[in-house]
């Protein structure tokens, strides 16, 4: 394994003679394409020892060949050696680099196997290659739980602006993470704007007019704590009323409800401290 990372490591640019034997791309010669013929027929028949062999041999005269690589890691899972084989999955990535599907399976495969940090990686390389909301939602999670904060509010930041317009439920679900973000960093004025934003916009659009589905309840509540943080009462008695007249006849939630016994002289700022947890990425 470390001759062969040796032979794909990356190489300051210089000019120098092409070497014979490692060719990329569709120049195989015909040895190699006879091992990797052999190779998966004996994986098909689960002659898992003899497919290896005729990989090893393939990578041997041809290291820079990613089906070899991608077919020994489909042995080692077979084989019940899961982080063996995702090695070999991560080289042959590196060799067919444009293919974010593949870097983002390797992404799931890597958090399966608490490799959280490799997971960060292989979505940066996917990133590269198309940057997605799915791609940068799962990002932020894996900097959450990471312990960068930071980082995964920039991830969200930019989600946002990938975000269409129509994308409501995934905008609301983003907003609600970002506002979570900045509360858990001592930003609670931004969690605020930054619902109150998702307000606005919301009300002004179609989804104002569907009434409030219950990812919708969840970010007022969230802007609602925040309010109370930050001691203003009268925004957030406000709040709790147009949410009373949004739901008409509908029963309002019990945190909402909380929230508006108090009044006002009595709504202070309050520590920081945990908000309501947040759902994920329908």
């Amino acid at each position: 394994m470390e001759d062969i990372w040796k032979e794909l490591a990356p190489r300051k640019r210089r000019r120098r003679r092409k070497r014979k034997g490692v060719p990329r791309g569709e120049n195989v010669p015909p040895e190699v394409s006879e091992l990797l013929g052999e190779a998966n027929m004996f994986f098909a028949f689960e002659e898992l020892d003899k497919a290896r062999e005729r990989l090893l041999e393939a990578i041997r005269l041809c290291p820079a060949q990613p089906d070899a690589y991608h077919t020994l890691g489909l042995i080692y899972e077979e084989d019940g050696a899961p982080a063996k084989a995702l090695e070999f999955y991560i080289i042959a990535a590196h060799l067919t680099p444009r293919d974010p599907d593949q870097w983002r399976h390797l992404a799931e495969l890597s958090r399966t196997h608490n490799k959280q940090t490799q997971a960060i990686y292989c979505l940066n390389r996917a990133l590269k290659t198309r940057v997605s909301p799915e791609l940068l939602w799962e990002k932020q999670q894996l900097l959450v739980e990471t312990g960068q904060p930071k980082k995964a509010v920039e991830t969200l930041v930019l989600l946002l602006r990938k975000l269409s317009p129509d994308e409501q439920g995934k905008r609301t679900e983003a907003c609600k993470e970002l506002a979570r973000l900045h509360h858990q960093l001592g930003q609670t004025a931004l969690a605020v704007a930054t619902l109150e934003d998702w307000h606005a916009a919301r009300n002004a659009g179609p989804a104002g007019q569907s009434g409030l589905e219950e990812r919708d309840l969840e970010a007022l509540n969230i802007l609602a704590e925040c309010l109370v943080r930050e001691g203003r009462a009268a925004r957030c008695l406000a709040l709790v009323s147009e949410v009373r007249a949004a739901l008409g006849d509908a029963e309002e939630p019990i945190d909402l409800s909380v929230k508006s016994l108090a009044p006002p002289t009595d709504l202070t700022p309050l520590p920081a401290g945990p908000l309501p947890g947040t759902a994920s990425v329908a």
